[in-house]
C-alpha cells in the first residue's frame, strides 16, 4: 500500500487510449468495496465516457478542471444525503479508494472537488453538475475523478518529503 501512496500523483494529462471493459469493471468493484459508515452504502457512482458530456463538465468549476479535457473517463462520486449525514466522508473514502485502484492498474487519476466550489460565472459547481447529470434531490455530488492512461510522468514522493512533525505520539 505504501508503494501506491508514494507513486500516486494527480495526473492532469491523459493519452487518448480508451479504458478496457476489464479495467472499468475493476474500478467499479473498488468503489463498491469502499468502506462506508455503518455499512449504509449511501453513495452512487456515475461513469461518464461520452466525450461531449465530459467536455461540458469542464465548466463545472472555475479552476482546476484541466484534467477533464483529456480524460477518457470521469467518475462522479455522489452521496445519498437522505440515508446518512456522513455521505461526504463515505464519498471521500470511495474517491481515494478508486484513485489507488487506478494507480495499481497503471492508470492516472485526478480528484476534482465539486462540493462547495464555484463555476466560472460564480454559480454553484454542485448545482451545475446536479443538472448536467440529472441527479435526484437527495443526490449530492462530492467529486469527479478523472481517470485514464497518463500522458505525463510525475516523480514519486520520497520519504524525505514527509513532514513527521504533523504526527503526535501519546503513550
Amino acid at each position: 500500500m505504501l508503494d501506491l501512496l508514494y507513486k500516486r500523483r494527480s495526473i492532469r494529462k491523459f493519452t487518448d487510449e480508451i479504458l478496457s471493459d476489464e479495467i472499468t469493471e475493476k474500478l467499479k468493484q473498488s468503489l463498491l468495496l469502499s468502506p462506508t459508515s455503518q455499512n449504509k452504502k449511501a453513495s452512487r457512482f456515475i461513469f461518464v465516457s461520452d466525450p461531449e458530456l465530459i467536455r461540458k463538465t469542464a465548466s463545472a468549476k472555475a479552476h482546476g478542471m484541466k484534467a477533464v479535457e483529456t480524460a477518457p473517463l470521469l467518475i462522479a462520486v455522489v452521496g445519498l444525503s437522505d440515508i446518512t449525514d456522513v455521505w461526504v466522508e463515505d464519498c471521500s473514502i470511495a474517491s481515494i479508494v478508486v484513485q489507488l485502484e487506478a494507480e495499481s492498474l497503471g492508470l492516472g487519476s485526478c480528484w476534482l472537488q465539486m462540493r462547495k466550489r464555484k463555476t466560472d460565472d460564480g454559480g454553484s459547481s454542485e448545482e451545475y453538475m446536479h443538472k448536467l447529470l440529472k441527479l435526484k434531490e437527495n443526490e449530492k455530488i462530492e467529486s469527479l475523478i478523472a481517470v485514464g492512461y497518463p500522458a505525463e510522468q510525475l516523480r514519486a514522493h520520497t520519504k524525505d518529503e514527509l513532514d513527521f512533525s504533523r504526527i503526535e505520539n501519546i503513550s
